[in-house]
């Protein structure tokens, strides 16, 4: 072997190229870093031409390039700015109010320079008109005043059946995404070594004569924890469904005692003592819920109490139906590496309470008809919840991956794939 390959989630592309580039540049002879979209050659220009006669050639869509070379910024002319900034309304040139690293600042300049914010689409309106409608103007609302005077907004629509809609989208990108790995994995030599998360493709039907390291498949051992992703993406994966259930419950989580009158504290119910199940009820606990957490696994009882929980066994003779009817957020979080049971289906509907908030962090732990519609329950499912803190999730997978490469790379002129932590990771297909 003698070059490394990395697919990443292109929500993480950006910190994880930084951080290998800081830590490796020069310290791994080939290693390439590849994104859904977008293919890196760290310490190298990438050659635009390249890019989109190869998205031509696969089939692979469009794409906007910026290259930080030529790209120019924009602005509003100073008489113009003069005026929207005397007008009522008027926040900011939308490249002042965003966060990004100054290397970018043209790119930025490009997108964002002449385009002003406004609070309401009455003032975004005004101040158009007040500029000769010469430049784009968006309102908080995101009401559109495009240059020109045409005007884009009104009343967002919503779909009762929007999850089940979202999830026949979902499986197709991914039945996309798995033709392009295909297509990807067969430019592979057997000189080549891969890491990626196979955790959302069946990587039996995938052939390459590349040697394949899964991240999926990382051991549970002390030596292997500095670059567990699994692990590190399920705590973000807790937290965030925690914090997503406690916004749309309906009610406030701690017990209240006010004058007007005295509230009781919500109950949580974590479906499964995982790593994410555990975050999870430490996040609930903490903003002032019961929390309950099922598992079938009685060692775990001690765990599970660490984090001030209530223990509920769970069989296949569980009464099922009684212990979610009183819960006002239900997260459920029951899977292991190679596993993800079904646990709560149709017939345990009727016995949720009215306003109870319900989510899967999984693909299987709750199997609902697609004729179903959420009246009475507030359903949401995804299974990747750690991408809503994009910033904390793509820290802790640059850190997890750096130290994955070098564990298998220790020298810039050796790849050793031998060790225990490494050996269960290992995958080798034949095209």
């Amino acid at each position: 072997i003698n070059s490394i390959t990395v697919i990443i989630p292109s929500l993480f592309e950006q910190r994880v190229l930084e951080k290998l580039r800081n830590e490796l540049e020069g310290k791994i002879k080939d290693l390439y870093i590849v994104s859904l979209n977008t293919a890196y050659d760290i310490g190298k220009n990438v050659d635009v031409n390249l890019l989109i006669n190869y998205l031509k050639q696969n089939n692979c869509g469009r794409a906007t390039f910026l290259p930080l070379n030529t790209i120019r910024g924009k602005e509003i002319a100073p008489s113009s700015l003069t005026i929207m900034t005397q007008m009522p309304g008027f926040i900011d040139v939308a490249s002042n109010i965003v966060d990004y690293d100054p290397q970018y600042k043209d790119v930025i300049s490009s997108i964002l320079g002449n385009v002003g914010i406004a609070d309401t689409v009455e003032n975004a309106n005004h101040i158009s008109k007040m500029i000769k409608s010469n430049y784009k103007i968006i309102s908080l609302d995101g009401d559109v005043i495009f240059a020109g005077g045409a005007l884009a907004g009104g009343q967002k629509t919503y779909n009762t059946n929007v999850l089940f809609n979202l999830e026949e989208k979902l499986n197709k990108a991914k039945e996309e995404y798995d033709e392009v790995l295909k297509k990807y994995l067969k430019l592979l030599n057997e000189n080549q070594l891969l890491i990626a998360d196979f955790s959302d493709t069946n990587i039996l039907k995938l052939k390459t004569k590349a040697t394949i390291i899964r991240l999926e498949q990382v051991p549970r051992s002390s030596i292997a924890q500095g670059f567990d992703i699994l692990s590190s993406q399920s705590l973000v994966k807790g937290y965030s469904a925690a914090l997503y259930a406690l916004s749309n419950c309906p009610s406030m989580a701690p017990t209240l005692f006010t004058p007007a009158a005295s509230i009781k504290q919500i109950k949580a119910l974590i479906i499964g003592a995982s790593i994410t199940g555990l975050e999870a009820s430490s996040i609930l606990k903490l903003n002032g819920a019961e929390t309950f957490i099922l598992d079938k696994d009685p060692k775990k009882e001690e765990l599970i109490k660490s984090v001030e929980a209530k223990f509920i066994p769970y069989s296949a003779s569980t009464p099922l139906n009684s212990i979610l009817s009183n819960k006002d957020i239900i997260i459920s979080a029951a899977f292991t590496q190679n596993f993800t049971p079904t646990i709560i289906t149709k017939k345990h509907l009727n016995s949720l309470a009215n306003g109870t908030v319900l989510i899967d962090t999984t693909a299987k732990n709750i199997k609902l008809p697609s004729s179903f519609t959420p009246h009475n329950i507030i359903f949401y499912r995804n299974t990747h919840f750690e991408h809503l803190c994009p910033k904390t999730s793509s820290i802790l997978f640059a850190n997890n991956l750096l130290n994955l490469i070098k564990q298998i790379s220790p020298t810039p002129s050796s790849i050793d794939l031998k060790h225990s932590s490494i050996r269960p990771m290992l995958y080798n297909s034949k095209p």
